[in-house]
């Protein structure tokens, strides 16, 4: 999310398409292009908000303060001129960096942690069948 605002403010800055059109261009991939396509797509539509936020609350993965940011953010795409766009998504990163901080302090402390848990499984089940 934090590379996409980039590219969002760089575009903003230079290129100024519509949002559509920059989503397309934007390459986004794997789980979070997804992600950010889907919410594009319903954040247009009428009842769109309230599917993005049953769509958060169903994945589970997400605090409540996370998944009120992340709908905050995405409302807040496109939406107004250029400049107001630049200033609001500008000071968008600070919260985002520190959402990056916590998440790679997360990642440090339980990768390993995730790792050998599942090796451990893997071998009891072995243990198990054999």
């Amino acid at each position: 999310m934090t590379t996409f605002n980039e590219k969002y403010l760089n575009e903003m800055g230079y290129y100024k398409r519509p949002l559509d059109e920059f989503a397309k261009h934007c390459s986004l991939q794997g789980e979070f292009g997804a992600f950010c396509m889907y919410f594009l797509r319903k954040l247009g539509c009428k009842e769109g908000l309230a599917e993005c936020r049953s769509a958060l609350d169903a994945m589970g993965c997400f605090s409540a303060e996370e998944r009120e940011f992340i709908i905050e953010y995405f409302s807040a795409l496109g939406k107004g001129d250029s400049i107001t766009q630049t200033q609001y998504f500008s000071a968008i990163k600070a919260p985002l960096n520190e959402y990056m901080g916590r998440a790679k302090s997360d990642y440090g402390r339980y990768g390993k942690l995730y790792i050998q848990m599942g090796f451990l499984c893997g071998v009891a089940v072995l243990i198990l069948i054999i």
